[in-house]
């Protein structure tokens, strides 16, 4: 393997992770929808700290992959000799960026959901029922 190849092996990671991502900001920004359309803020806090999470035990868990693969890209590729920690550290900052893209996630869905006088009204509520 080239050094070159490294770049297109990180952004497919990327990619997959792309769609790990898409996946949980739509099923949260429907239910999100939901229960805020029924004006339902105890429900809508539960469903987006359902989210949180959720992106948190995932992204605990690629973190966990990342180190093992990371740890073991020598091992696993065929790197030419003194770019191993090059590739290191390429791969652990395509790493950070997916992950953080994963936590990131769940903050998405209730700027696009609370919008306007509907964004306010939800916070009232939300603020009444909490206190």
């Amino acid at each position: 393997m080239e050094a070159f190849d490294v770049i297109p092996l990180t952004n497919t990671l990327v990619m997959y992770t792309t769609i790990l991502s898409a996946s949980l900001d739509t099923s949260v920004t429907r239910f999100l929808a939901m229960d805020l359309n029924r004006s339902d803020g105890a429900a809508a806090n539960r469903t987006f700290n359902a989210a949180i999470i959720l992106s948190l035990v995932s992204s605990a868990a690629l973190l966990l992959l990342c180190l093992a693969i990371a740890g073991l890209l020598p091992a696993l590729f065929n790197l030419p000799a003194g770019l191993e920690t090059g590739t290191r550290y390429v791969f652990g900052g395509v790493a950070t960026t997916m992950l953080t893209g994963i936590l990131g996630c769940s903050f998405v869905p209730s700027a696009l959901s609370c919008t306007g006088s509907n964004c306010a009204t939800w916070s009232a509520r939300s603020r009444r029922s909490a206190g």
